[in-house]
Order: structure tokens, then sequence, then C-alpha cells
């Protein structure tokens, strides 16, 4: 990386951590911000934007330490996802208007993997038979807020395919990611950040430093665990 990409990136960097910093705002009493969840515990990952929820999905902790985040969702897990008001699929990311329908997931599961305080999660995609994983994606997102029901987060379109092996790769959803920017779902500023943790997490990958799925690759969720229910008060924001 030359040194005028390090100076770039070292500016956007001190933007996302004055970002984070005004996102762990909140009140010293709310015991939630600070506790973990145990292993096993039934939660929901949300997002929602300008105090709308735009989707709600149940999950089940794998890990919560400082470290790492580790969550899983199960197949069949029924979940909230967004429809335009006549019901037909969005037309973009955060239409003006939208309402949530059920929904229930289809196919092998995923596991969540996020180093806290990052703008990503490394999911490992199951295949049908929910046997091993068989691929990897990188969701660019905000960092996960803690809330009384899980974590709260907010997608940022812009994500990449990997496969199994970590040796080949593709972006996904360039043109929605632009598209949001137009649109002033994704400041611009944000949106250079966003790109830039994505190529940092390539260079990771072209020279073998991506770490993060290693102790992961061969996990398996225990054969007891039920599919966790939309919390009922999925729809309350803090």
């Amino acid at each position: 990386m030359g040194k005028i990409r390090r100076k770039n990136f070292h500016l956007l960097s001190s933007w996302a951590s004055a970002q984070a910093s005004r996102l762990r705002q909140v009140k010293p009493d709310e015991k939630w911000h600070i506790m973990r969840w145990y292993r096993g515990a039934q939660i929901a990952i949300r997002e929602h934007w300008n105090r709308k929820v735009w989707t709600v999905r149940p999950v089940t902790v794998v890990a919560d330490t400082p470290a790492v985040i580790a969550l899983y969702m199960m197949p069949g897990t029924i979940y909230k996802h967004p429809r335009a008001i006549d019901g037909s699929p969005v037309p973009h990311f955060l239409p003006n208007e939208w309402v949530l329908v059920t929904q229930q997931w289809c196919g092998g599961g995923a596991l969540y993997l996020s180093l806290p305080g990052h703008w990503y999660v490394l999911m490992g995609l199951f295949g049908d038979d929910n046997q091993r994983i068989e691929r990897w994606y990188v969701n660019l997102q905000t960092p996960y807020q803690r809330t009384r029901i899980g974590f709260d987060y907010l997608d940022q379109e812009l994500d990449i395919v990997i496969n199994r092996e970590l040796s080949n790769w593709s972006w996904k959803d360039e043109a929605q990611f632009l598209d949001a920017q137009r649109r002033g779902r994704i400041p611009v500023e944000q949106a250079a950040y966003v790109r830039r943790v994505g190529e940092d997490i390539l260079e990771q990958l072209q020279a073998g430093r991506l770490t993060l799925p290693e102790p992961w690759r061969h996990w398996r969720p225990p054969e007891q665990w039920a599919i966790p229910p939309i919390p009922h008060d999925w729809h309350v924001l803090e």
C-alpha cells in the first residue's frame, strides 16, 4: 500500500472512529449495552433507517467475546423482510416507503462472524444439506450495536463473494451501492470508507492474512439448538 493510499485510509479510519463513537452514545444505566450474550442465547439482528425497521433476523449466539461475535441463522428461520407497499419486491435499497413481511429462510444455515467495531460481517453460508460451509460472503455494514433484543446494524449494499477455499472472489452489488449514494442513503464519505474496508479485506485475502475464517471452517451447529422466534418487541427501537 503506497504512502498516499495509507494517508487516505488513515483519514477515513479517523472518520469511522468518530462515527463509531457517536453510535455508542447511550445512557450509562442501560445494562444491556455492556452485557454479553451467552452461548445458545436466542436473539435478533435488526436493521433500521430513519427510525423505521428494515429487517429482523432471529439468530442464535455462538460466541460473544471481545475478539469475535459469532451468530448462527438456522434453516427454516422465520424473519422480517421489506417489500414495496403493493407487496412487490422493493425497487431499491431503502425506498421512501416499505412494509415488512414474514418470510422463511430457505437452504442451509448462515454463520455470521464479526470483529467488534468493524464495518463488515463475514458470513459462512452452508450448503442445502447444512453439513459444511460452502462459500463465504463479506457483508459490508455498519458495526453491530448492542440492543435489548440483540444487535442493530445497517447494510451498506456492497458485498464480496468468496469461494470455500478462499482462492477466488468477486464484488457484488456495485451498481446498487452507487445508486444508494446517489439517492442519499449512504453518505459519500461513508461510502468511500466502506469501499476501502472491502479493498483491505481483499488485500488480506490475497496475501493469505484473512485469518477470521480459519477457526470456523469446519464448525457445525449443535443438533439440539431450536429455531429462535422473532422477538415480540422487534419493532421497539431504543
